[in-house]
């Protein structure tokens, strides 16, 4: 899976992604701008450690009008009460693992962060073969012309 912002998992499990849901999903992107953010620094919070996107706003927005949309699909199956944007460098149930990432990561990234980025679309990954795929993308912004 290449690094990205989960705006929903599992996105409508057990429904199948079919030709309207496609629309819906193209206009609802459709209403949002391209965002302009920052990776600004590793944290912590459950079993992930992770890089904090900064507006993270932009992304909650996102994540509530697909929630919105497809309120049987709430972000992780409804198992967090607060969603937290995030790009996510490591996953443990070991909590001192967790601490050593985060005490490598920090003179690793020294120089390197804040990361700035630009996402100018939405994709829709499918793990159906066994391994994460862009199915689809959705353009963030009006479409353009021509």
């Amino acid at each position: 899976m290449p690094a990205h912002i989960t705006l929903n998992y599992p996105f409508l499990p057990g429904e199948p992604v079919n030709a309207a849901t496609i629309d819906q999903l193209r206009d609802l992107f459709s209403r949002f701008p391209p965002l302009r953010f920052s990776l600004i620094e590793a944290r912590e919070f459950f079993d992930t450690v992770y890089l904090a996107p900064k507006p993270s706003e932009p992304f909650m927005e996102l994540i509530q009008a697909v929630v919105a949309q497809y309120p049987q699909s709430p972000p992780y199956g409804g198992m967090f009460a607060e969603v937290v944007p995030h790009l996510s460098l490591a996953q443990s149930e070991n909590a001192a693992e967790l601490e050593l990432v985060l005490r490598e990561f920090a003179p690793g990234s020294e120089g390197r962060l804040p990361i700035n980025g630009f996402a100018r679309e939405v994709w829709l990954m499918d793990n159906q073969k066994g391994r994460w795929e862009k199915r689809l993308a959705f353009r963030l912004g009006p479409p353009t012309p021509g």
